[in-house]
């Protein structure tokens, strides 16, 4: 059995391929823990991402919980954008006039939003973050495939395949 630090931080004794990468996702009042194996393959990093100027291998999600992703080593406390392989914050200031008709910040069509992929993965978090109308709308109408999941979920389906695949990641809620 591992430890609940060890599980944190994707840490389980094995190496390479065979690493298991375990997130953690709240689901009511309780944590689900989640393990995924084998690393994510993405392409070269673009310039201005997170990941670091000599980070062009695969993309590993190290872990996943309430309020924090841990991707290649890099800690993020914020909602996070996947495009093309560069990671960035999501800026949610353009969605916040919404909040009140959806209870929480939605994501809107007004935020820069990843559309150059065949298909974008919204990670909801547990399940909260509201997706607009005019989002799916305009997936249809980009022929881009649409996937809303849990954030955890979203983490596995983006895994599936990465080269084709953008993604939007709730932290929270």
């Amino acid at each position: 059995m591992l430890d609940a630090e060890c599980c944190r931080h994707g840490r389980h004794g094995a190496s390479g391929a065979d690493r298991a990468t375990t997130f953690f996702t709240c689901v009511g009042l309780g944590f689900v823990l989640v393990t995924v194996r084998n690393a994510l393959t993405m392409s070269k990093t673009k310039a201005g991402s997170h990941r670091g100027t000599d980070s062009t291998g695969p993309l590993h999600f190290d872990s996943f919980s309430f309020g924090l992703i841990r991707i290649d080593g890099q800690s993020y406390e914020h909602d996070v954008i996947i495009d093309r392989g560069e990671i960035r914050k999501r800026n949610k200031k353009p969605s916040k006039k919404f909040r009140e008709a959806f209870g929480h910040t939605p994501l809107s069509i007004e935020e820069d939003i990843p559309w150059k992929c065949r298909r974008l993965i919204i990670g909801t978090g547990g399940g909260a973050l509201p997706v607009m109308e005019e989002v799916k709308e305009e997936a249809r109408r980009r022929n881009v495939e649409l996937a809303v999941l849990p954030t955890a979920e979203a983490i596995k389906a983006f895994e599936k395949n990465p080269a084709e695949s953008n993604a939007i990641l709730h932290v929270t809620c």
